[in-house]
C-alpha cells in the first residue's frame, strides 16, 4: 500500500471547507472535535491559498511571455 497522500483539487478542498463549515454550524461538537475540524479548515485554506499563488504566478509568466512575443 502507497504512503502517498492524494492532493485535493482546489475545488475538493472548497467543498470539504463547506462541509467542516457546515459540521461545525449545525452539530453539537466536543471543544475537540470543533477544535480539530477548525484545524483542519485552517489547513485546507493555506493549501487553497498556495495553490491559486502558485497559478496567479504561472499566469503572470504566461502573459509576461505573451507580451514579449508581441512587442518582440
Amino acid at each position: 500500500m502507497e504512503n502517498e497522500k492524494t492532493e485535493l483539487t482546489i475545488e475538493e478542498s472548497f467543498d470539504k471547507l463547506d462541509t467542516i463549515i457546515n459540521r461545525m454550524q449545525a452539530s453539537s461538537l466536543s471543544l475537540q472535535e470543533t477544535f480539530d475540524l477548525y484545524k483542519e479548515g485552517i489547513a485546507l485554506v493555506e493549501q487553497c491559498s498556495q495553490k491559486i499563488d502558485k497559478i496567479k504566478c504561472e499566469i503572470e509568466i504566461i502573459g509576461g511571455n505573451q507580451e514579449r512575443s508581441i512587442d518582440g
